[in-house]
């Protein structure tokens, strides 16, 4: 495929813009600020993961990938999500005490990895259709990623990993989107073909929202800690929604 050298400047500087979130929104959170907002961080990346499975991932694959098929990908990205989760586990209660971790950091960062790098996929294969559909794919990607990288970025905290490591660990399965963008330009993958790991995707997002994410809200009877953490999932839920209707996904 001859690719205009403009082009490619385009996608790359797309990329970077994209890989550069978790950068931009650590500039707005203190130490002191992301342990007082912990909970209500958790909550909004639980409504966004769900919606961002049910109001762009499964959607877009439902386009390609015929219905009773979507749905065992999106079962064995949820199973899969579990069995690693078990194994995590397990081996976390072979470390020290100092060392434990909760395995749902880990979890996080081996889809955001999946799911930074069907993003890139999808910004470079529509550059190479037309520039301003690839600058649209860009816009709509960062403005659901915002949100959902910082209530990444909270999981990790939550999980037991430093602010450092946190921001390092981030960073790197961002720099995965770079190998997205590989895979479309050597081996010629268009954006149907995404479809099925977009449907994987959703599963693991479920399962991340649903078994690890949520409990943590009902850690507390406080009825005003319950009723605003309830409200900020379904905040985050009417985001991806709103996102899903002015920005739909570009095929």
């Amino acid at each position: 495929m001859a690719l205009e050298t403009l082009t490619i400047l385009y996608i790359l500087g797309a990329i970077g813009i994209i890989t550069a979130i978790p950068l931009i929104n650590l500039l707005f959170v203190s130490n002191r600020n992301i342990v007082k907002a912990l909970d209500p961080l958790l909550a909004l990346a639980a409504g966004v993961l769900l919606g961002n499975a049910f109001f762009h991932l499964i959607p877009e694959a439902m386009e390609v990938v015929p219905g009773s098929e979507l749905l065992y990908i999106v079962a064995l990205g949820f199973v899969t999500t579990f069995v690693i989760e078990i194994v995590m586990q397990w081996r976390n209660h072979l470390r020290p005490l100092a060392q434990k971790t909760k395995p749902v950091g880990y979890l996080v960062l081996f889809d955001d990895m999946i799911h930074n790098a069907i993003d890139a996929a999808a910004i470079t294969a529509t550059f190479l259709i037309s520039v301003p559909l690839g600058i649209f794919t860009t816009l709509s990607v960062a403005l659901h990623e915002i949100p959902h990288e910082l209530g990444d970025y909270a999981i990790l905290i939550s999980a037991g990993f430093s602010r450092k490591k946190a921001l390092l660990y981030n960073f790197y399965s961002e720099l995965v989107a770079f190998a997205g963008v590989g895979i479309v330009l050597i081996l010629n993958v268009n954006l149907e073909s995404l479809a099925s790991f977009s449907a994987f995707s959703a599963g693991v997002f479920l399962y991340v929202a649903a078994v690890d994410l949520i409990p943590e809200l009902h850690k507390s009877s406080n009825k005003r800690y319950y009723t605003v953490n309830s409200l900020i999932v379904v905040a985050g839920l009417l985001f991806m929604l709103g996102l899903a209707s002015f920005l739909p996904e570009i095929h």
